[in-house]
């Protein structure tokens, strides 16, 4: 078997195990809002995904490093060095190390700050949200602290472990959640002590499996001083645009909480379920992809690795666009069969969301381009500008009374501008044809999304009610999108390519359809 192709069937198979954990995950995750909604009650709710907020604004600081060590050992794999790559990871554990303490201290005092002096929390719940504030704490210092394992993972494209892990977070996570009623004490703070338990048995799992099959993953007293250096300007970049992601999309929800209270973090949660669940959709194909595309960057096949960007940039927005439409054409529906009580706002901010994930579908695939470039500086400083607007006018917004919505309609906005403006920083700093990225991605992608906003239009304005005729309607409009996709938006080389990878993998009967 060539390169080509033994690289084309293992990116197909990590990809399906990556869409299988992703159908697991979202039943999972979707019914365990549903019982945890359900015990908690909806400001209980609102408390855990307001913590959680304020917990996530320092999270990001966890989340580039992880990107940057698996970054630095996928190019290191490409130039074949296994020294280096030993050195990459012990070094990246010295920072995580430093990072966590970082960490500690940062949100020890902005989020006490922000419980005692800014949330909108009645006064008898206040301990158990200070208690599950210290707990999500823990949990992710134990994250960060184990974050080079996990991108050891990613780069050696062990999806089956990565997907069985994820599996396995998720199914504890529900259990602890089924377990709710029987407690005889407070269940917020149960649900936080379980969350921790969960991450370090999970955490020590990862640790021991990395220890076993990577031999960069054992523990050296390596230093150097150039790799530190090279590591921490990459990551300190990747902050720049990571660090205003986070604080657009949670300082928003802390706003949502100070002008409208618990009820309004309820809505803004669920949304976010809805929101993560498709999500997972994105970071499937972008997980698999991106070690590949930084090793053909560090190998110099330059053309090889744009056609995979362009053609990964196609699938993850057909995927995406595949299970947004049936839940934008249905979003009542499937609220009221998967709640007992839906909360007020959730249908509007999720279908606002819905379309704000489209856009994020050709935003993740060029920060893919600009990671194995490694060139991030511009990239990060326009990003993280943009990405902060939100925050900024979401106040003024909700100061002058407008509706909550217009909160996630801002988001939409920014985002789009945003991928307008990194496609051309792409082209400077990492020789992004422009032109060619619009005629073969972008304007494939805006047709398939007028289509799609077009049918939405025209259910809504004929008023179809029947849950059935929606999911009937939105399974036509899906089958129209793949097929101008496949073939329009693809070119007969991209689909020739396409089926010789599928048919290489365990999945070759998928061919027929393409």
């Amino acid at each position: 078997m060539t390169e080509n192709r033994r690289h084309g069937k293992t990116l197909a198979e990590n990809t399906a195990v990556m869409y299988i954990r992703m159908a697991v995950l979202t039943v999972v995750y979707f019914y365990t809002s549903r019982v945890l909604l359900r015990e908690l009650g909806v400001d209980d709710f609102g408390i855990y995904s307001l913590v959680g907020s304020v917990v996530a604004m320092f999270e990001s600081i966890k989340v580039l490093f992880t990107a940057s060590t698996q970054r630095f050992l996928s190019y290191e794999m490409g130039r074949g060095n296994p020294q280096r790559l030993s050195a990459v990871f012990n070094t990246s554990l010295y920072i995580n190390l430093f990072i966590a303490l970082i960490f500690i201290i940062l949100a020890e005092i902005a989020g006490i700050w922000f419980l005692e002096y800014k949330a909108n929390i009645s006064q008898d719940r206040m301990f158990a949200a200070e208690c599950v504030f210290q707990l999500s704490l823990l949990s992710t210092v134990l994250s960060i602290l184990t974050t080079p394992y996990d991108a050891s993972v990613i780069a050696h494209e062990k999806m089956n472990f990565y997907a069985l892990i994820s599996v396995i977070d998720g199914i504890l996570k529900l259990l602890a959640v089924l377990i709710l009623p029987i407690i005889p004490f407070d269940r917020l703070i149960f649900y936080g002590i379980a969350v921790v338990a969960v991450t370090l048995s999970l955490r020590i799992t990862t640790i021991i499996y990395c220890n076993k099959h990577f031999p960069e993953s054992k523990l050296k007293k390596v230093y150097d001083s150039s790799l530190l250096k090279q590591m921490i300007a990459f990551a300190g970049w990747r902050f720049v645009g990571n660090a205003s992601f986070t604080i657009t999309q949670n300082g928003l929800n802390m706003l949502l909480n100070v002008f409208g209270g618990t009820v309004v973090n309820a809505a803004r949660g669920i949304s976010y379920q809805v929101k993560g669940a498709v999500s997972m959709f994105l970071n499937n194909v972008t997980v698999v992809v991106n070690p590949y595309i930084t090793r053909l960057h560090a190998s110099g096949d330059r053309d090889k690795m744009f056609e995979v960007f362009f053609s990964a940039s196609k699938i993850v927005f057909i995927l995406d666009a595949v299970i947004v439409v049936p839940l934008l054409f249905a979003t009542e529906n499937i609220m009221q069969i998967w709640l007992d009580s839906v909360p007020q706002y959730s249908v509007v901010f999720i279908r606002i969301l819905l379309l704000n994930t489209l856009i994020s579908a050709l935003h993740q695939q060029i920060d893919v381009v600009f990671m194995a470039t490694g060139r991030m500086k511009v990239y990060q400083i326009c990003e993280g500008i943009l990405l902060l607007l939100p925050v900024v006018m979401s106040y003024f917004f909700l100061k002058a009374g407008m509706a909550y919505s217009w909160v996630f309609v801002l988001v939409l906005i920014t985002e789009a501008v945003d991928v307008a403006v990194i496609s051309f920083i792409a082209r400077k700093v990492a020789s992004l044809d422009v032109k060619r990225y619009f005629v073969n991605v972008i304007l494939p992608c805006i047709i398939v999304s007028v289509i799609i906003v077009g049918a939405w239009q025209i259910v809504d304005v004929l008023m179809v009610d029947s849950f059935l005729l929606k999911i009937l309607l939105s399974a036509v409009v899906d089958a129209m999108c793949v097929l101008y996709m496949l073939r329009l938006g693809f070119s007969s080389y991209q689909r020739n390519a396409l089926k010789d990878i599928i048919a290489q993998s365990k999945f070759s009967f998928l061919t027929r359809f393409i």
